[in-house]
């Protein structure tokens, strides 16, 4: 017996702003927050329960007033056969502002059950017994250290919804997460997506590589290395459009799970407009080293005390001196880590010029700061106190970053710098956030802004928490 599923759809290609639709908001956790809650998940031994919307779409009333055709094959006439036109009264797939009106609908039942939405982050509800409710679209994570009352908020919302209980989370944004209770660990394994990915661009017979990138690697703009020299080459629009293509799905890896390629990826994405033989080579490698490592998986391990003078927070940052040979500027990365797990990190070019590493570094902090303020106050406002500012490290290698952050000793260096740039200096002065010196050796970020060898590329892999077996055996 063969069942169908069949789904009616509207044409929101025929949508007009201001009369079909008005605002097309799509409210979702943001990664770093799921990995933060991952984190809480492994300090706090929580339960973490999934549970899915079926009929989301149902769920909400329009808005705006919005008619449309009959679906083909169904069409009902009048008695003069003239073909009768549907008024929507409810949101139906494909329309723009489906997942906005449901976000709406979600937030008025959570308030009524006394769920309380956090400022810093619209996704994520909290209460007073402590169940953490984090939204991505219909999919919902309920965190709680007791299983009844996450039972008990599951039958609450069976009987306002139709949701869909997917018991303890395994699959989350195509990753595979896998907990050990007894060793107090969490896996993060993306090894299916790569896989299906690769399956797609039909590069399953490729020789492995021991890195995402050749150290020697050189990519310019528009030019590709021929017969030691540099030749002009014009992508066609079909060769453009599968090299972003490509590049995207890479992005989306690297946001997850991969911080080790995020160096190659985002070197190869400065030339989506344009991508010649060489920029196809570089990624073809990319490819090769997700091959040969699709099994990698992100590694969460229960706090210890003794990592970083008991920091709970800690964030490593580092530059890069205009190593590109278009853009020249300077290079910005930084990796934070909670509770001595990564949750996040980042490769980007400066938006304004430096005229050295200290004051590269000095802008750099400025905006880790800000985020790092961020990620404290969702923490505060998830109720977690303990987890306070005074307690949060940022590692540098950099001395005279360090003494400018604390004061203005070297004025010459840093009177051109904008106002905007001294904010980490006030959270220095107010004891947010203290400053160390770590020695080069020890940055374990230099993976993210330079091109490392085979050896040295590994062992920064593995203090990243990407690891290929349970280290902790």
């Amino acid at each position: 017996m063969f069942k169908y599923k069949a789904k009616w759809v509207c044409k929101r290609f025929r949508q007009k702003q201001e009369i079909d639709y008005d605002e097309i908001f799509v409210l979702m956790i943001r990664i770093i927050i799921i990995k933060m809650l991952l984190a809480l998940t492994i300090k706090y031994d929580y339960e973490v329960e999934q549970m899915n919307n079926i009929i989301i779409f149902l769920e909400a009333h329009l808005k705006e007033e919005i008619w449309m055709q009959q679906s083909l094959r169904f069409e009902q006439k009048e008695s003069n056969e003239t073909f009768l036109t549907c008024h929507l009264n409810k949101i139906l797939y494909e329309l723009k502002q489906t997942s906005q009106e449901w976000y709406a609908i979600l937030k008025v039942y959570l308030i009524f059950i006394n769920y309380q939405r956090i400022e810093i982050d619209h996704s994520v509800f909290t209460h007073q017994n402590d169940i953490i409710i984090a939204i991505y679209v219909n999919d919902l994570l309920i965190l709680e250290s007791n299983i009844f009352n996450i039972k008990a908020l599951k039958l609450q919302f069976a009987k306002r919804f139709q949701m869909k209980d997917l018991d303890s989370i395994e699959w989350y944004l195509e990753m595979h997460i896998t907990r050990d209770r007894v060793k107090q660990t969490l896996w993060i394994n993306q090894s299916t997506y790569i896989k299906r990915v690769i399956k797609l661009l039909s590069i399953s017979n490729c020789s492995s590589m021991k890195t995402s990138m050749h150290h020697r690697c050189q990519l310019k703009k528009n030019v590709y290395w021929k017969s030691e020299q540099w030749v002009k080459y014009q992508a066609i629009s079909e060769e453009i459009e599968n090299y972003q293509s490509i590049i995207e799905t890479l992005m989306w890896i690297v946001c997850q799970t991969w911080s080790d390629i995020v160096y190659a990826v985002s070197k190869c994405s400065r030339y989506s407009t344009n991508s010649t033989l060489d920029h196809d080579l570089a990624v073809k490698q990319i490819i090769q080293y997700l091959i040969d490592t699709a099994e990698l998986r992100l590694w969460y391990e229960s706090f210890k005390e003794k990592e970083v003078e008991k920091a709970e927070f800690f964030e490593y940052i580092d530059s890069a001196h205009a190593n590109c040979l278009n853009f020249r500027r300077f290079i910005f990365n930084y990796m934070f880590f909670l509770w001595n797990e990564s949750i996040s990190w980042s490769f980007k070019h400066q938006q304004c010029i430096s005229t050295s590493f200290a004051e590269a570094e000095y802008i750099d902090k400025c905006n880790t700061v800000k985020k790092l303020i961020f990620l404290i106050q969702a923490l505060k406002e998830m109720k977690y106190d303990d987890s306070n500012m005074n307690s949060t490290i940022i590692l540098a290698d950099n001395q005279a970053t360090i003494k400018m952050s604390s004061n203005f000793v070297n004025h010459l260096w840093v009177k051109h710098i904008n106002t905007f740039y001294h904010y980490v200096q006030n959270k220095v002065e107010k004891k947010a956030i203290r400053l160390k010196y770590i020695l080069i050796d020890q940055m374990i970020i230099d993976d993210l802004i330079k091109l490392l060898k085979s050896g040295k590329f590994l062992s920064f892999r593995s203090v990243m928490r990407l690891v290929e077996h349970d280290i902790s055996e």
